[in-house]
Order: C-alpha cells, then sequence, then structure tokens
C-alpha cells in the first residue's frame, strides 16, 4: 500500500502506547537531556533521559552542545543533493523497473517504473520517478518546479518522443544521500552519554533507502535494550 501506510501504522503504534509525536518543529539546541525547539513562532523544551537523533550529522552538529572533535567527526559526513519528478501517464513506455542511461546523455540519471511495485495501486495509470544527483551551488536547484519538470520531460521525449504525462510533481532534498567517500567510518550508535545515532548515513556501504533506515533504526533501538538490561 506504499510507504504511507507503513509510517501512519508506526505513527499510530507509537500513540497507542503513549507516545508523543511532534511534528513541524525546527530544533534548535540539544543540550545534555534538553531538547530546544520552535512551533508556530513559540520556544518549546523537552527533557528526555535518552536521545535518539536521525538527523544528517552536519546538522546535529549544528544544534548539539558537545565536544569540538565530536562536532568535527559530525561534519566529515557530507551529502548529495538529489532533484527527482514523479510523472504520472497514461502510457506505460518502459516495462523495467530501474532504467539508468549513459546514452545518450540526459539531464537525469535514470527512471523508476513503479508499476513493478505498485500495480494494483492506481488503475490505469502509470507512474515513473526520474532523479538527479548534483551540487547545491549546480543552476539546476534553484530552478523553479516548472522549469525542471519541462527540463525533465524534454529528457524523456528523447528516448520516447510520445510521452505525455497527466500529471508532474517535481521534488528538491538538499540532504538526499550520504557521501560514501574513500576512508569513509560509520559513526558509532552511541554518540555521548544520552545521545544515540540512526539514519542511513550510519550503514555504509548500504544505499540510501527505507530499508535501510528501519534496520539501522532497529539496530539502534536493540542497542539501547541490550544496555538497559532489557533486550535478549
Amino acid at each position: 500500500c506504499g510507504y504511507p501506510k507503513l509510517f501512519d501504522a508506526m505513527a499510530d503504534n507509537i500513540e497507542k502506547k503513549g507516545g508523543k509525536i511532534i511534528t513541524g518543529a525546527n530544533v534548535k539546541k540539544i543540550n545534555k537531556n534538553n531538547i530546544t525547539y520552535t512551533k508556530n513562532n513559540k520556544e518549546f523544551e523537552i527533557k528526555a533521559d535518552k536521545i535518539i537523533s536521525s538527523m544528517p550529522p552536519h546538522i546535529l552538529a549544528q544544534v548539539l552542545d558537545i565536544d569540538d572533535k565530536i562536532k568535527m567527526d559530525l561534519l566529515k559526513i557530507k551529502y548529495k543533493p538529489i532533484i527527482c519528478a514523479v510523472f504520472i501517464t497514461k502510457d506505460p513506455f518502459f516495462s523495467e523497473y530501474w532504467n539508468v542511461f549513459i546514452r545518450p546523455n540526459l539531464i537525469f540519471g535514470g527512471v523508476f517504473n513503479h508499476d513493478k511495485i505498485y500495480n494494483e495501486l492506481v488503475k490505469g495509470e502509470h507512474i515513473f520517478y526520474a532523479f538527479r544527483y548534483i551540487n547545491l551551488g549546480d543552476e539546476i536547484y534553484n530552478k523553479s518546479e516548472n522549469e525542471i519538470s519541462e527540463l525533465f520531460l524534454g529528457a524523456i521525449k528523447k528516448i520516447y518522443p510520445k510521452f505525455t504525462p497527466v500529471e508532474t510533481r517535481v521534488f528538491k532534498i538538499s540532504n538526499s544521500s550520504p557521501i560514501f567517500s574513500i576512508g569513509y567510518k560509520n559513526l558509532p550508535i552511541k554518540l555521548d552519554n544520552n545521545i544515540y545515532l540512526t539514519g542511513v548515513y550510519k550503514e555504509h556501504p548500504s544505499t540510501r533507502t527505507v530499508n535501510t533506515a528501519l534496520s539501522s533504526g532497529i539496530k539502534t533501538a536493540e542497542f539501547i535494550l541490550s544496555e538497559e538490561g532489557n533486550f535478549n
């Protein structure tokens, strides 16, 4: 049923067990057991016995009050931005799931055919996802959604001239995928006395997927439970 169903079910389970989920908050500072955040132009503070962060490490470093050496380790991990476009069409122009293009040289790196996963989700419509990893300074990142959509659509028509989408969505994600460069070192699960880490950047050499994120979360949870003597 897609990721929203999975995430909604997880959220419902957390709340049924007494947990509280706060969305739309901007974390300003983490100091020992205290988390300071703002929401709707108001400042709040939470006290926590344990804090698990899934933020990109360089963002965590900006808000975390911790030893400078640990901050430097966090700042070493860089991320690659991504631009992606979702096209909904009546015409299934690719039968394969993952299509990567080397020649001709196109503006995007490849196209995913999500019919292969969600073929029962939308009757009579086909969902394709085109992506391009970039640098923040690249000119295309500053273009409007309509401009990016036209660029991607023009590239698709080079290989499939009849392609005509009925709907298009464009997304920009500045911290999309960690860069696993030479000498990359996974950060520890436990960063400090009460600060724990989880996220796709912790699972080198795994790729950036929801499965990788969930796997990392499970490992962090098991680590904390073992530390507390509540996990066998």
